[in-house]
């Protein structure tokens, strides 16, 4: 019953994001765009060469999977701007790990090296937990911070370990490419930018869900890490 379930759950995200998929299309490439074209301004056509394939669909599928934002969300209250916090933090991370690797390494060939491998694996896995705990959340996944009327606590699939586990997909999307390219300052830059942010957006989310569903809330943060298993 509950893989009929979950295979149902993630039949309706497959559907909704190919539906929304057109929409959602300028968004994602400008984003794209300040991520990856900007830096690489001085040497264009690197954006085009093999390292930079993982990447650009990591992030491409990154912004796809989101629900569709609008001006006016970002204006809202409750939010208090984690949002845009996360926005320029993501830009931020990923600028100066393609800036690092465009002109500090001395190699822009792909190779099978550990650190490609292993960063691939990290995006990879970012991809399915993201994908997961997305499809885990079904209606109740949104761009800010938001309660719905009907709003449950949800404790299944990966909301049985950790918390925020979309934030820990995209957290490891992030680090993964830093390291595919190895961008070490970028995957440092990208530890503590990011990380600050989505502490901040998480905070902020803990206080709204701790206020709705009061004492099942706290024993449930008691029970599951935040972000990342056996560290945060």
């Amino acid at each position: 019953m509950k893989t009929t379930l979950a295979s149902q759950s993630f039949r309706d995200f497959l559907s909704q994001t190919l539906r929304e998929a057109p929409r959602k299309l300028p968004a994602t490439l400008l984003a794209l765009l300040g991520y990856y074209s900007l830096p690489l301004c001085a040497h264009p056509y690197l954006l085009f060469s093999l390292p930079m394939l993982g990447p650009v669909l990591a992030c491409g599928l990154v912004f796809l999977t989101q629900p569709l934002a609008s001006k006016t969300q970002l204006r809202q209250p409750q939010d208090r701007n984690t949002m845009r916090y996360l926005m320029w933090a993501t830009l931020v991370s990923q600028m100066v790990t393609v800036a690092e690797w465009a002109y500090f390494s001395p190699d822009h060939s792909f190779r099978w090296s550990n650190a490609a491998m292993g960063g691939l694996a990290l995006m990879a896995l970012g991809l399915v937990v993201r994908v997961a705990a997305i499809t885990e959340l079904g209606k109740y996944f949104a761009n800010i911070v938001y309660i719905r009327h009907d709003h449950q606590l949800i404790q299944t699939g990966t909301y049985r370990y950790v918390r925020h586990g979309s934030y820990t997909g995209a957290y490891l999307i992030a680090l993964g490419i830093g390291v595919s390219l190895s961008a070490w300052v970028g995957v440092g830059v990208s530890v503590v930018v990011l990380g600050w942010a989505y502490y901040y957006r998480i905070k902020q989310e803990e206080k709204v869900l701790t206020d709705r569903f009061g004492d099942d809330y706290r024993a449930y943060q008691l029970r599951t890490w935040m972000l990342i298993p056996f560290v945060l």
